[in-house]
């Protein structure tokens, strides 16, 4: 085991993106069923990647404590903070095209097997390959890469 102590990153961002999604769940899904499995889950996951944390020599315990705090309450604490008095109304949601969804999750997913397999090429050449993202002078916002060559 290592000999010192730092903040559980895992454990914390486990816990903010599963407390995050039981808050918003519960948010949008008042007296629902389900809530208690959903609340059930969402503190289960984080504290099951603690646990094999401490397991695989990682993080003491008390590491993985204040992660699992912190990343539940950021968790909690991030859509509450950002609620609002409207009152939620599905028929006011613009109808949602699955079929464009999944177009878009397979161009990405295709950008992003051919970026990796250029910037294996790349490697040892010389020539680097980083993120880019910005916003256009329309407002839209623009992700990609960037290759780059030392001078």
């Amino acid at each position: 085991m290592t000999t010192d102590a730092f903040f559980g990153g895992h454990t914390a961002h486990t816990a903010t993106a599963t407390f995050f999604a039981a808050q918003v769940f519960h948010d949008f899904n008042p007296g629902s069923q389900a809530e208690p499995y959903v609340w059930g889950v969402a503190a289960a996951v984080p504290a099951v990647v603690a646990y094999f944390r401490v397991q695989a020599g990682k993080h003491f315990l008390s590491d993985n404590l204040v992660g699992y705090a912190v990343g539940a309450t950021v968790g909690v604490m991030v859509p509450r903070l950002h609620r609002n008095e409207t009152v939620f109304y599905p028929a006011n949601v613009p109808p949602q095209r699955f079929l464009d969804s999944a177009v878009g999750v397979g161009v990405g997913a295709a950008a992003g097997l051919v970026t990796l397999h250029f910037y294996k090429k790349l490697h040892g050449t010389g020539v680097s390959l980083g993120p880019v993202q910005g916003q256009n002078m329309n407002g839209y916002a623009y992700g990609g890469v960037r290759f780059a060559r030392a001078l």
